[in-house]
């Protein structure tokens, strides 16, 4: 999910959530990863810099 203007102290910020939430109309949902995916997290360190490609 990315933060939208409705949050605005976190507004841009990427967020990868594990679990459903409701909908509160400050974030928009970008992608999802399938369950074979879901190793990739462990990847991802907090505050690290990574990139996300459209494949």
């Amino acid at each position: 999910m990315v933060v939208n203007d409705g949050y605005a102290r976190y507004k841009g910020e990427l967020q990868i959530i594990l679990k459903e939430m409701p909908n509160d109309g400050r974030r928009n949902v970008v992608g999802k990863l399938s369950d074979s995916d879901m190793l990739l997290l462990d990847l991802i360190k907090p505050w690290s810099t990574f990139n996300l490609k459209k494949v």
